[in-house]
């Protein structure tokens, strides 16, 4: 990733901002724009004026909206209009659904925010290739290679799943494409990102309006709606009391829950400061608006920031005490109470049934095939919707590789109900490039540094073939390149065509002392057969063409080199169903490979290797439990030296120097524990974890000298950081023996 590309970016968006600033600045000393009026179908009874809420935007903050409108209801003051910006979008437009104050902080609360706040699916319902690429690649980190140059996504994050989750929630009212005929009328604002223009949303699809309306420039890609790329709405009209005026509503109650200016001592950090500019190139619209409200209620949420999704139902708390303590001025809006609950009675939302599917149309453009997509479609017409199986078909979708997004829509056409899959394919494809970083060290002189690069070519025909190349620059430099052609649409089978060239050194001890260090050369070539196992795991068997070559590099020169074949056929079994590559919370995963050196493909020797590896993770409260056995075989065979087990190092054994722990037979089991001590911003990562582990284990020469009574320990305690760029350690190893290392530790190398 190119390291000034954040800086450039925010200058770019600071721009924008800085001119929408002015512009509010100029409005000052001029009358609001004509809006287009609201319908007349909802107006309040007559006698009494019509009142209307203007819900600000502030992330997580925003769910200080949900305990205000809980006091309104307590104390009988109706609702005519919402007009809502950004989380305040989200609040009063799921309320206009006719849903309660209790049951939006139940969808609120129980919603995923860690995974909304992605741009993929949940890792356990990826396919197995999916996954794989995280242990190299963690994160969103992917670029395009077109013509010529390198071509980046206009977010961070795709907005995927936080559009699926409010058309869930709005799923009831997604035959209503105006905006006014909801139980309550409802606008919310978004900004062209182009013009700069505040757009007012009040027609179309309720879910993508309000996605419009909470797409931060930078982090969530912009919205495409009717030729307009709108983003945030708070970036023009955080606090839309003009729009809901504009609607019809004779007094106006704000709710304002920005973010104020921060103090001098809360300016500590880069996105600190960047907030920062956010809140005083908004606070002039915002002040300007609130001077036309009739009511401002302003929550006080210090300590709770924008991300701080954790702290919904201390926001929520916060937002009814402010509401509470201006009940004296709400009351005068109050109505009898037989008139407000027949009101309510019909504004307050009845669950609807699954909408029965006439027909299943899939939107996507020809820039990807579409034969492979609509064969993952399973929602078949004549039937209730099926969320679950919906939501299946669209990670299935997504999970090609080539879409940005793929969600749902459920609209009426002359009676008939469809359900429409909108695939957005990526800008920046079908070329792709990820690129990725591993730093090591154990603060003894043994320092690793290598630098990661993968480009993958999709769309190569129609069943879905890959060709994919790495490059790792560094202490371990290797070149790997693999086609990948899936034999049916549904991929199950699969051939691969495959080389790698690897140079790496290793170190080579004798008891407790290095006495010397090896160069390695290793080219090989393979072709598999293989199978897939649905989205957890793969089978592969072929032939594997090798060449090991090594000599000693420092040391003792008298050691001898290594020139000499060691090709044979190779089976392999992977099974991965891990939540997450770096931190799991629950779930396992399982290596099993076998190869046989063959003279009769050029071996130098007939021999034997066989490998398996089982973790699994159990979440117990808020910790986990990881527990890790291990083992290799030769069979009584001598392995070549590059094909030896070897043990040390960060989380083998970690008391013990890389390497440092050598045979043709091995065997390790381990018991682990750690727990998350924070959450980080979504642009960061996930946590920061702290935890442990004990491990047991030995390498041996000779099947005979195999024993229980020989086992080395080892005690790891660690910080981790689950960042954007990959997992991050500070470890401390100590051996039963004496033995010890510190390793920090960053990123993963091949």
């Amino acid at each position: 990733m190119n390291p000034k590309r954040p800086a450039r970016f925010t200058f770019w968006v600071a721009l924008v901002i800085a001119m929408a600033a002015v512009q509010d600045y100029r409005a000052q000393t001029q009358e609001p724009p004509p809006m287009e009026p609201a319908s007349t179908l909802a107006a309040a009874p007559k006698g009494r004026p019509k009142i209307g809420l203007a819900l600000s935007g502030g992330g997580a903050r925003g769910a200080a909206h949900i305990g205000v409108l809980r006091v309104l209801e307590e104390l009988h003051v109706p609702v005519d209009y919402i007009a809502g910006t950004s989380m305040g979008a989200i609040v009063g437009g799921l309320y206009a659904t006719g849903m309660s104050p209790d049951e939006i902080q139940g969808a609120l609360e129980g919603m995923d925010w860690e995974l909304v706040l992605t741009g993929r699916p949940p890792r356990r319902d990826l396919s197995f290739r999916r996954k794989e690429d995280e242990f190299h690649y963690p994160g969103d980190l992917e670029m395009g290679l077109k013509e010529g140059g390198v071509a980046v996504p206009m977010g961070f994050i795709s907005g995927q799943n936080f559009e699926i989750a409010l058309a869930k929630l709005t799923l009831c009212v997604t035959r209503v494409s105006d905006f006014d005929q909801l139980p309550i009328p409802f606008h919310c604002t978004a900004t062209d990102i182009v013009t700069g223009e505040s757009i007012v949303l009040s027609k179309g699809d309720l879910a993508l309006a309000i996605r419009a309306s909470m797409s931060l420039p930078g982090i969530f890609p912009p919205v495409d709606l009717d030729g307009r790329l709108l983003v945030d709405g708070g970036l023009k009209n955080n606090l839309p009391v003009d729009v809901v005026k504009a609607m019809g509503a004779d007094i106006v109650i704000a709710v304002n829950i920005g973010t104020p200016p921060a103090t001098r001592e809360e300016l500590n950090s880069y996105f600190a400061v960047t907030g920062q500019m956010f809140s005083i190139l908004q606070e002039g619209s915002i002040l300007q608006r609130a001077k036309m409200a009739d009511l401002l209620i302003q929550p006080d949420l210090q300590g709770i920031s924008m991300t701080a999704y954790e702290k919904m139902g201390q926001a929520i708390a916060q937002g009814s005490a402010a509401a509470q303590a201006m009940s004296e001025p709400l009351s005068r809006y109050a109505v009898p109470s037989e008139t407000y609950l027949a009101q309510l009675a019909k504004q307050r939302g009845k669950a609807a049934p699954s909408p029965i599917i006439d027909e299943v149309v899939f939107e996507g453009d020809d820039s990807v095939d579409r034969r492979a997509a609509e064969r993952r479609i399973t929602v078949k017409p004549g039937q209730p919707l099926d969320l679950k199986a919906l939501q299946r078909d669209l990670t299935d979708i997504w999970d090609i590789g080539d879409y940005e997004s793929v969600t749902f829509s459920v609209r009426d056409d002359d009676g008939k109900t469809q359900l429409f899959i909108n695939a957005l394919p990526k800008q920046w494809g079908p070329n792709y490039l990820k690129v990725g970083l591993n730093l090591q060290t154990d603060l003894s002189g043994n320092s690793y540094f290598n630098i990661l690069a993968g480009v993958t070519k999709s769309r190569i025909n129609a069943l879905g073939a890959e060709w994919r190349s790495d490059l790792q620059v560094g202490r371990t430099n290797l070149l790997f390149s693999e086609f990948y052609q899936p034999l049916n649409y549904s991929g199950r089978f699969f051939v691969s065509a495959w080389g790698e060239f690897r140079y790496d050194l290793q170190d080579i001890y004798l008891d407790d002392d290095r006495i010397a260090q090896y160069a390695t050369r290793q080219p090989q070539a393979g072709l598999d057969l293989g199978l897939s196992l649905g989205k957890h795991g793969e089978i592969r068997v072929g032939p594997v063409w090798r060449r090991i070559r090594a000599y000693p590099d420092v040391g003792i020169s008298s050691l001898p080199s290594v020139d000499e074949d060691a090709s044979g056929l190779r089976f392999l079994y992977l099974a991965d169903r891990l939540d997450n590559a770096s931190f799991p919370n629950a779930g396992r995963y399982t290596d099993l490979s076998y190869f046989q050196g063959l003279r009769g493909m050029g071996s130098a020797e007939d021999y034997r290797r066989a490998e398996l590896s089982h973790t699994e993770y159990f979440k117990v409260g808020r910790s986990v439990l990881e527990a890790r056995i291990a083992g290799g075989s030769s069979f009584g065979t001598s392995l070549p030296p590059l094909d030896q087990f070897s043990l040390g190092g960060l989380f083998s054994l970690s008391g013990y120097r890389e390497g440092q722990l050598r045979g043709n037979y091995y065997g390790t089991a381990r018991l682990g524990y750690f727990f998350r001590t924070r959450s980080l911003p979504a642009a960061l990562g996930r946590g920061v974890y702290l935890g442990g582990f004990l491990d047991a284990g030995n390498a041996w020469w000779q099947s005979d000298d195999v024993s229980v009574s020989d086992l080395r320990y080892a005690a790891t305690l660690f910080l981790g950081i689950d960042t954007r760029l990959g997992p991050f350690y500070l470890a401390y190893g100590h051996a039963k023996d004496g033995n010890y290392s510190v390793y920090l530790s960053l990123g993963r190398s091949f």
